[in-house]
């Protein structure tokens, strides 16, 4: 059989058609790779329920390693000295995190006043000697306080690592960057997003005798949950940024009046006797500062009535605000009162020679997920 005569002919079609000026170049292009970022959101956006019913975006297709006492591990003695010196003095014990069927390993731990995580990655050797790897590009330091931290995790079965956050509070859901290990090196990171869609479910736990009051609090309730999140939000933003909090005054309506400062200093010099007559172990300065954080007192109108109330995410102050008699937080629980939750007391309108608070209406407020509003992926270190 002639083999030339076959490939003649295709030369002479390439000439007539110009087929093979292209051909070259189309094969030196190789598919585009899906980011391993691209393929999660597509998981999740095929299985929203599984994503509503864990209320995180993480089983089964993000698995975190499991950090345990980095003193148990035989590799230990193999790290550096300064590892094997860790703990102590406001920084916590180290951990070790490994990968099942990886060399992959990670040691850490936390420090500083923003537990911020250090960390060292290494591989397993032989005989339990370890190899020390660089890490991946991270942009900033990883602190709880700032609402952010990392963690070695298999993504859909693959080795990576993730960095977690945030606690912004225009961000209604979990972000992720995620740095894959290629097995020698880290990989392109990429992010991953989820916003969530709420529902603010509101509990009218105490009603004195005016029940417009409560009727008009239950209505208002969710939206002073949400701004209550802002505001708790920006004080621990003003903390990490420059080591104190703000003590800027919380405020839900626009316009606040003369009589509402004046009916709000009042209720805040009130608290403030309750308070440190109840806790009378403490500094006055550290009743004071505690106070204006956890309790957020403010002027509410309701029905055109002026009214002082008071928003927390705890109960501990508030027991001794509010008159104990009526039981209102016998099941509420510790502190906070419940995950993503809130307290709001209105208040009758304090006189000028008032020594208690009188409760016309106390509600909790409980933001639940009720829906996914979107799922992105981007290439990237995404920003918080």
């Amino acid at each position: 059989m002639n083999r030339k005569k076959p490939i003649a002919i295709i030369l002479n079609l390439c000439g007539l058609a110009g087929l093979c000026i292209s051909a070259p170049s189309a094969q030196a292009k190789s598919p585009p790779t899906v980011s391993i970022c691209s393929r999660l959101v597509a998981q999740l956006h095929a299985s929203p329920a599984t994503v509503l019913n864990e209320n995180t975006m993480l089983p089964p297709w993000v698995v975190n390693a499991s950090p345990y006492p980095a003193q148990r591990d035989p590799a230990y003695r193999h790290l550096p000295r300064d590892w094997r010196t860790m703990g102590g003095g406001g920084a916590s014990p180290p951990t070790i995190e490994s990968l099942p069927g990886t060399a992959l390993s990670m040691v850490s731990e936390f420090s500083g006043s923003l537990d911020c995580l250090g960390y060292q990655f290494f591989e397993r050797k032989r005989e339990g000697a370890v190899q020390l790897l660089g890490s991946p590009p991270i942009q900033s330091d990883l602190c709880e306080r700032d609402g952010t931290s990392g963690s070695l995790a298999t993504v859909l079965g693959k080795p990576a690592f993730i960095v977690y956050g945030s606690d912004n509070p225009d961000i209604n859901g979990p972000r992720l960057n995620i740095f894959p290990w290629k097995g020698t090196s880290w990989g392109p990171v990429c992010h991953v997003s989820i916003q969530w869609m709420y529902r603010y479910p509101v509990r009218l736990r105490y009603c004195g005798s005016d029940r417009a009051v409560c009727a008009a609090a239950s209505k208002v309730a969710p939206a002073v949950d949400r701004r209550y999140e802002r505001y708790w939000a920006e004080q621990n933003r003003d903390f990490n940024e420059i080591g104190t909090f703000s003590f800027r005054g919380f405020r839900f309506q626009d316009t606040v009046t003369v009589q509402g400062r004046a009916l709000v200093a009042r209720a805040r010099h009130i608290a403030m006797s309750r308070v440190t007559a109840a806790e009378s172990h403490r500094p006055t300065s550290w009743v004071r500062t505690q106070l204006s954080v956890e309790v957020a007192l403010f002027s509410l109108r309701l029905g055109g009535k002026l009214y002082v109330a008071s928003a927390t995410n705890g109960t501990s102050l508030i027991r001794w605000i509010v008159p104990p008699a009526k039981g209102y937080f016998d099941d509420i629980g510790g502190n906070p009162p419940a995950a993503n939750g809130s307290l709001l007391v209105v208040y009758q309108a304090p006189r000028a020679r008032s020594h208690q608070l009188v409760p016309l209406a106390v509600l909790t407020v409980h933001s639940r997920v009720r829906g996914i509003k979107s799922i992105e992926a981007g290439d990237g270190y995404g920003p918080w």
